[in-house]
């Protein structure tokens, strides 16, 4: 049985043009009243909150028209007529029969609970009845019940594949199936992943004391935002043994219900060394899908100018409050299309890490897992905060390293913005000398959320990765790529503190989104600033030649804000 929460009921109207009825439908459910207003929006209100409902609509790829008084939505291909206060009832999880009042949707219907404070949303794959009339069954959800699909390097780029999504209590059974392009689909093989059972929270603009304190503890951190929330289940896959510069295709699904998604493909790094591009960016940092469709739009103009990267590195910040899984998803959907295929490596960052949220990075991301192990035996200090703690107990998959070509990347986590985050850096320390010295890459790239040298220091110890200074120096590290500042910044060449010939180049690499802070702060590390135009995301293209590295930094809209060239001396 599959129940999908949704944020709210009736979002799709706003999304897109409509003709409206001389007097549109108003739809009361319990204590909420659902207006189609003449202002081509929809809200529910139930006297303390105006909660604008727009949000799940690109999710769930609505559309929406006004026939006859009624809002006939199509969705999939079928059209359903929306009629008000019917009173139905249904069987939970529970099998508890419960009495509400619904809209029906034909086969489906939008119902409010009983909890006055409760969202009501679309619920599919319910036992539903008006009387003893069944009015629903077997709702097949897009992509076979799963979403938030990605794919990353895992073991050798060559030879090894990590995949990660999310899918609704009724697909308890996936699995992954996978071939050569080129072969025929009786080829293909069964993975079967690891799988995690997980309570998720939605944002619903409820207050901090309105949330179940079991499943959301904000630690250093109060919002105006909180939830409901619902349980999901985490896949992980891992694919090994792959050949070399090859071609597969994949696909996620249920084997028992005969109910697989679309096939995706990728293509292993090749057997011989060979030159690569990567596309860099950071801090998409959204709450809603407006604010992604930046975040999309980068992308999009990134693979116009790199149409074949190696992989897409993205420093952090991927929502704006990590536990909250609507927000992922809308993450997600902004990169759909892309993530499945291109592997997708990630930092970790302030935003992803507060209170204890740091877990959610974890559930959505299958990273190289060579540093494994770094907290065991280690206890934070009372003195941690408790996101810091957290992050300290949950290092595992967020601090790793990988090869690509003639390249090694190592990826660090640099914590929270909540006070000093030294104690969770220096668990890191030795790891870091290690896997830089134990590398016999010819260039070495160290990816970071927060700063190493900054461009404006902030309170709460910014830039206290400097606890990586003296390793960056020693092994040689040639390029720094940084988020979390939202500008764009590139430093001189840096060795022990001070501008050299021989040493690292520090990037800041700006903002995938529109969240912008100033370029105010100068200092002797400076040798590029450029703050960023509010409504123009930028991108970075990174390629490796064997020779020297080449960096270009652009806006959306083409205009290139820096580049340069590494050379070995």
């Amino acid at each position: 049985m599959k129940v999908k929460r949704l944020l709210a009921t009736l979002l799709f109207v706003s999304m897109i043009n409509v003709s409206y009825a001389a007097e549109p439908p108003k739809l009361r459910l319990n204590n909420y009243v659902v207006d189609f207003g003449d202002d081509q929006s929809a809200a529910m209100i139930d006297g303390n909150y105006f909660i604008p409902v727009r949000r799940v609509a690109e999710l769930c790829h609505f559309d929406v028209d006004w026939r006859d008084g009624f809002a006939v939505v199509a969705k999939g291909g079928t059209e359903y007529k929306i009629s008000a206060n019917t009173d139905v009832a249904y069987k939970n999880n529970e099998e508890e029969k419960l009495s509400n009042k619904a809209c029906i949707l034909n086969n489906r219907m939008l119902i409010a609970e009983n909890d006055a404070k409760s969202i009501f949303g679309l619920y599919d794959d319910i036992d539903c009845y008006e009387g003893e009339k069944a009015l629903h069954q077997n709702f097949k959800y897009d992509d076979a019940g799963f979403y938030n699909l990605n794919t990353t390097f895992i073991g050798d780029a060559k030879t090894g594949r990590g995949f990660s999504w999310e899918a609704e209590l009724g697909y308890d059974d996936m699995i992954l199936q996978y071939k050569k392009t080129d072969e025929a689909d009786d080829k293909l093989i069964d993975v079967a992943p690891y799988r995690e059972k997980v309570a998720v929270a939605w944002a619903n603009n409820k207050t901090y004391e309105e949330v179940p304190k079991q499943v959301y503890d904000a630690g250093d951190y109060r919002f105006d935002f909180a939830t409901m929330y619902d349980y999901k289940y985490f896949y992980k896959a891992e694919l090994k043994d792959l050949i070399p510069g090859t071609s597969y295709s994949y696909r996620i699904g249920s084997k028992s219900k005969n109910d697989f998604g679309e096939f995706y493909t990728f293509v292993t790094e090749s057997a011989e060394t060979a030159p690569f591009s990567l596309i860099a960016v950071t801090d998409p940092q959204g709450r809603t899908p407006e604010e992604y469709n930046y975040y999309t739009k980068t992308l999009e103009k990134a693979l116009e100018e790199c149409n074949n990267p190696a992989f897409i590195l993205n420093c952090g910040d991927f929502t704006d409050n990590a536990y909250y899984d609507d927000w992922w998803r809308y993450f997600f959907e902004s990169a759909r299309g892309i993530c499945e295929s291109i592997p997708l490596m990630t930092a970790v960052g302030n935003h992803d890490v507060r209170g204890e949220s740091v877990k959610f990075y974890n559930y959505h991301f299958n990273n190289p897992q060579n540093a494994k192990g770094l907290a065991v035996g280690y206890t934070p200090s009372e003195t941690a905060s408790k996101t810091l703690a957290a992050c300290i107990r949950n290092i595992d998959n967020t601090v790793y390293s990988f090869d690509y070509g003639n390249a090694h990347f190592a990826v660090v986590n640099t914590g929270s913005d909540s006070g000093d985050a030294t104690e969770l850096l220096n668990l890191q320390k030795k790891w870091l000398r290690d896997d830089l010295k134990n590398s016999d890459k010819k260039w070495k790239v160290l990816v970071t959320h927060r700063g190493v040298y900054v461009e404006k220091i902030r309170k709460n110890a910014d830039n206290a990765n400097r606890a990586f200074l003296d390793i960056i120096d020693e092994c040689g590290v040639d390029l720094v790529i940084e988020g979390h500042d939202h500008t764009y910044m590139r430093t001189h060449v840096m060795k022990e503190g001070k501008v050299s010939e021989n040493g690292t180049i520090y990037a800041l690499i700006g903002s995938a989104a529109l969240k912008r802070y100033d370029a105010t702060d100068v200092h002797e590390w400076v040798k590029v600033v450029k703050p960023l135009p509010k409504e123009l995301p930028n991108y970075v293209v990174i390629s490796f030649d064997g020779e020297k590295i080449s960096y270009s930094a652009k806006l959306i809209d083409g205009t290139e804000i820096d580049s340069f060239e590494i050379e070995k001396r």
